[in-house]
């Protein structure tokens, strides 16, 4: 097996992760929104211990939404949009991002592909 290391940090991981599924899992996402839906995971995982329905109303508080604006160098009205269009496109429920979007990380997190190559006839 093949394995290629990165070095990042907490915050960048979860925008890497998201650059290397976009093909597969969020086709759909302008990289804007990727940006938007990175910084989420981001609170989610920092949050990870808080219950979950508090953490979804924590992760989306208007001081955690100027942090994203703050780290993205942009303004709040695009995050807000982002957020709407990242709803409407069902990546976030309610207060939650979509189960299949997250994931558990520690310091020894590795994520794999299995390609199963059919044959040419």
């Amino acid at each position: 097996m093949r394995v290629i290391e990165i070095n990042t940090d907490t915050r960048k991981f979860f925008k890497q992760y998201l650059t290397i599924i976009k093909p597969l899992l969020v086709p759909r996402i302008s990289n804007g929104e990727l940006n938007v839906l990175a910084e989420l995971l981001y609170l989610n995982h920092k949050y990870r211990t808080v219950d979950v329905k508090v953490r979804g109303k924590l992760i989306f508080d208007y001081d955690n939404k100027i942090d994203i604006v703050n780290n993205l160098n942009t303004s709040l009205s695009t995050v807000n949009n982002a957020i709407s269009s990242l709803r409407k496109s069902g990546y976030i429920i309610g207060y939650k991002i979509k189960d299949s979007l997250v994931i558990d990380i520690d310091d020894s997190f590795k994520i794999g592909f299995k390609f199963n190559i059919e044959n040419e006839r």
